[in-house]
């Protein structure tokens, strides 16, 4: 039995995937037929997932951006250089807290309640603010701030998410 050499095994390869390329299809809205793409400026909430070559549009969870490099929904301080976190947020992170605040014993990365918000708190990292959700079924303790169960937290026990 003779065995191939890699130069027999090369030119085989490139026989068979060059018989089997496949020119990417575009449809208008599309680039290819799956995907997810952009949709608008930098720094957006908003992205294009295709599938089959139809667009549909879509919107990154509340407090997120759409970052073309993971081509899926990311903190808006990690894309600093395009965007403003402080105007996706709407909250600006002090430079300091009380020592006697709830915030202070979460320092350097201080919490913050969202007002009317029982699902949601925003946490400061490296002076950049995240909006931050509570697992299912948790609301936030504006004392603690922290993620708790809703009967620990009597004015958020009607507000659960499930």
């Amino acid at each position: 039995m003779r065995v191939a050499g890699s130069e027999e095994v090369l030119q085989f390869q490139y026989f068979l995937f060059g018989l089997f390329a496949i020119t990417p299809i575009s449809t208008p809205g599309c680039e290819y037929q799956f995907g997810i793409y952009p949709d608008g400026p930098e720094c957006s909430v908003h992205f294009i997932k295709c599938e089959y070559g139809e667009p549909i549009p879509n919107q990154c969870d509340s407090g997120l951006v759409y970052d073309e490099r993971i081509h899926g929904c990311n903190w808006p301080d990690l894309l600093a250089e395009k965007c403003n976190p402080e105007a996706v947020v709407g909250f600006k992170c002090p430079t300091k807290v009380p020592s006697n605040s709830p915030a202070a014993k979460f320092w350097p990365y201080p919490r913050f309640p969202v007002p009317g918000d029982c699902h949601r708190l925003i946490t400061c990292v490296n002076g950049y603010p995240r909006l931050i959700t509570c697992g299912e079924g948790k609301v936030v303790d504006e004392h603690s701030l922290t993620c708790e169960e809703p009967e620990l937290v009597p004015h958020c026990a009607n507000h659960i998410r499930k």
